[in-house]
């Protein structure tokens, strides 16, 4: 490692004097200085948002912290590459990056800066068969299988209704339309694609409601979960009944989790193809394992979005991995927008409950001092990805017990915890 190091700060020296001259967006006037400030794994995802406008010697720096951060693999190798090979040592520069990129994948260890601890990891799923209502517990490094593993019986393979963890289910469909052009982008309006499911005198607001205000949780309208759940379901039309709750706020401000934004998505998604949702999920999500078992439905015959869906836990953690990859399948697809990930996991609002961060369809907080990211569904369904350990873990329960009031989510927390802090045996 200490040849392939000295190899690239030769490259730096030869392509540019001063590497830190010229940087420009997104890195900004700082240059140098920014770069290094930064984790190494961010700045080589970072170049991917504007690869035409990076110079020669931001290269240099982006090429370092790819290496440093072992993330080659997850490079976009062509979009990265393509800015450097309009100067003549630009192409030196990626003929030695080609070498040396050949020389890490053959690594074992080019992802992850450790040997993975199957034993002890194994030992923290044995310790989990003290919680009655688990069903199923797995866990995938770098998108291998460490554990699948069912309890009391259950095969490691039962599909089971995965209740709201499903939210980043549909989320996830709303990136892959974005990539295909079924819509537009987040700033879509509501009303635009809706019209004919507004009420009678609609309040102005609803005018600013988007598709992002319904991926965060912030469309400002009220809740249609939790005590108004049942005369929300009970409703003849629930599209309509979501539009037609009173504003408690304005769209983008305040985060109040509810059932009905995600729902709205579902009917938007099925308005602009003519295909059921769970049709696109299976169609759209196929390539990276993603499959639908089955998935209820309202008075209208709109698949109920963000709730009612039986998957497999192996396809939910292929949805996991999907976003640990950068939307961009094991093979090199690519499913969801770039910058989709990025975008899902911003903070732009926090739960009144447990304040965690929540972003589009996801939650966010630290695990055992990673930054951690995960979707929840009722009675502890829950999918987990840890990107700085290329971690992903599924865990499905008995959806007829709560999670939430009772501690039980609160002890996955504490399961993911212990999982994470034991994922690395080290060097």
């Amino acid at each position: 490692m200490r040849a392939l190091c000295l190899v690239l700060d030769l490259l730096a020296l030869h392509a540019e004097p001063n590497p830190g001259q010229g940087v420009t967006t997104p890195f900004g006037d700082h240059g140098v200085a920014f770069l290094a400030a930064r984790p190494a794994d961010a700045v080589g995802q970072g170049v991917l948002r504007a690869p035409d406008r990076i110079t020669d010697g931001a290269l240099d720096l982006v090429l370092r912290g790819i290496f440093a951060a072992k993330s080659f693999r997850h490079v976009d190798l062509f979009r990265l590459l393509s800015p450097a090979m309009a100067s003549a040592h630009g192409i030196v520069t990626v003929m030695v990056f080609m070498l040396v990129g050949a020389l890490l994948l053959a690594s074992p260890a080019a992802a992850l800066d450790c040997r993975v601890n199957e034993s002890g990891l194994v030992e923290v799923a044995e310790s989990a068969q003290r919680f009655d209502t688990l069903r199923t517990l797995h866990v995938a490094i770098e998108g291998e299988s460490v554990i699948a593993r069912g309890y009391r019986g259950v095969s490691p393979d039962a599909a089971t209704n995965v209740k709201s963890a499903s939210k980043t289910l549909i989320a996830a469909v709303v990136g892959a339309a974005i990539e295909r052009g079924v819509l537009s982008g987040v700033d879509a309006r509501v009303a635009d694609l809706l019209p004919d499911a507004l009420p009678p005198q609609p309040d102005p607001r609803l005018d600013d409601l988007s598709v992002a205000h319904l991926l965060a949780m912030q469309a400002g309208l009220e809740r249609t979960s939790g005590e108004n759940y049942g005369a929300w379901v009970a409703s003849n039309n629930w599209v309509e009944s979501v539009l037609d709750q009173p504003m408690s706020g304005r769209p983008g401000g305040e985060m109040r989790y509810s059932t009905g934004n995600t729902h709205l998505l579902s009917a938007i998604l099925e308005r602009r193809t003519g295909d059921a949702s769970y049709t696109l999920a299976n169609r759209w999500l196929a390539p990276a394992g993603v499959e639908v078992v089955d998935w209820i439905t309202d008075p209208q015959g709109i698949a109920f979005g963000g709730n009612q869906v039986a998957m497999r836990p192996v396809a939910l953690l292929a949805l996991g991995e999907l976003y640990r990859r950068d939307g961009v399948t094991a093979s090199g697809q690519r499913l969801l927008p770039g910058g989709w990930v990025d975008a899902s996991w911003q903070i732009r609002g926090r739960s009144r409950w447990t304040n965690d961060g929540y972003g589009y369809g996801w939650f966010i907080r630290d695990f055992a001092g990673h930054e951690g990211y995960y979707g929840w569904g009722y009675g502890g369904q829950m999918l987990y990805v840890i990107p700085s350990l290329s971690m992903t873990v599924v865990m499905t329960s008995d959806p007829d017990h709560p999670s939430g009031r009772t501690g039980y989510r609160d002890q996955l927390h504490a399961l993911t915890d212990r999982l994470a802090r034991t994922a690395c045996r080290g060097n």
